[in-house]
């Protein structure tokens, strides 16, 4: 039988396995998953156990200083290639954040999903979490995917490369997201939750919904969240603090509170069916005074399914 760390180092390998990711030796001990409670096992521990276990050494190979399941070396070579293909996908992301910049009411933008680590396919678009001011989530949301369809940066069922995909709203002051979570061990939200780049705005949001989150340290215990280079950072200019200003002025007291209603009423009369038949019916889609998400395609039941099946493999092998 694996010891609690040697466990915890073939599961949280396991879990990136899915996504095709290899780890290094510090990316291991940060995304470290530990499925019990227990003494934080440092640094050294880990280097010591990938060094000197003998149970590892059945189960896990190194290459180019990274780490993965036996057998699955050929993942190195996909993930300097997703990190270049990750790469360009920030640098489009900056000219569109140049003019997201100047939509009123949003407080900070974060890439999440597989861009949030550079592991990006080619083809894929770019996912987005967007931090509200509190009153005006749906105003935001009118002006920001308004914004983003005029341009035609939304994804289609025709194209999806490089398009931005704008379907999760937070306002602030941000709150927990337990209510998300598909079970107990949702492993997907925990690291999701750390992974998140702030790439615009007041990072300090982000600081704050992961300290509004606890729940997603219990079992990742060494995350402590991302600060991005600035080159992937988009910074506001003064004639986007002007537009912005004026922009809010004009919803301000009860005829901002107004719009806000009529906005809001708009696009839940224009949502596509799929999405308001699914409409807090689970956690793919949820609408309320604090949160709007639109993910009618939630694949983190799949990613759960991938790493349960793959770790019980490696385990009774």
């Amino acid at each position: 039988m694996p010891t609690r760390l040697e466990h915890a180092i073939l599961s949280t390998l396991a879990y990136y396995d899915s996504f095709s990711f290899p780890l290094t030796a510090f990316e291991l001990w940060k995304w470290l998953h530990l499925e019990s409670p227990g003494i934080v096992p440092s640094y050294g521990d880990l280097q010591q156990n990938l060094e000197e276990s003998v149970f590892l050494r059945e189960k896990i190979e190194r290459r180019d200083g990274m780490y993965v399941l036996r057998g699955r070396s050929e993942i190195v070579d996909i993930r300097r290639e997703r990190y270049l293909f990750a790469e360009r996908k920030y640098q489009r992301l900056g000219h569109a954040l140049r003019l997201l910049r100047f939509v009123p009411f949003i407080r900070a933008i974060a890439v999440c999903n597989s861009l949030a680590f550079s592991n990006a396919r080619s083809e894929s678009d770019v996912d987005l979490l967007i931090i509200t001011d509190r009153t005006h989530l749906w105003t935001a949301r009118m002006f920001g995917t308004g914004l983003a369809a005029l341009l035609r940066w939304r994804p289609t069922p025709e194209r999806s490369e490089d398009t931005l995909c704008l379907s999760f709203y937070l306002a602030d002051p941000v709150a927990s997201l337990a209510t998300l979570l598909l079970s107990v061990d949702d492993i997907y939200m925990r690291h999701w939750i750390d992974h998140l780049v702030p790439v615009y705005g007041d990072t300090t949001l982000v600081d704050r919904l992961r300290g509004a989150n606890p729940w997603h340290r219990d079992q990742v215990p060494n995350a402590y969240g991302v600060m991005p280079a600035s080159r992937r950072r988009t910074r506001d200019t003064r004639a986007s603090r002007l537009v912005k200003y004026a922009l809010e002025a004009l919803h301000q007291g009860p005829v901002g509170r107004m719009l806000e209603h009529r906005y809001g009423a708009w696009q839940k009369k224009h949502l596509p069916e799929k999405l308001k038949a699914l409409a807090n019916k689970d956690t793919r889609v949820v609408m309320n005074e604090t949160m709007l998400k639109f993910h009618e395609n939630d694949r983190r039941e799949v990613y759960a399914r991938t790493y349960a099946l793959r770790l019980q493999e490696l385990l009774s092998s």
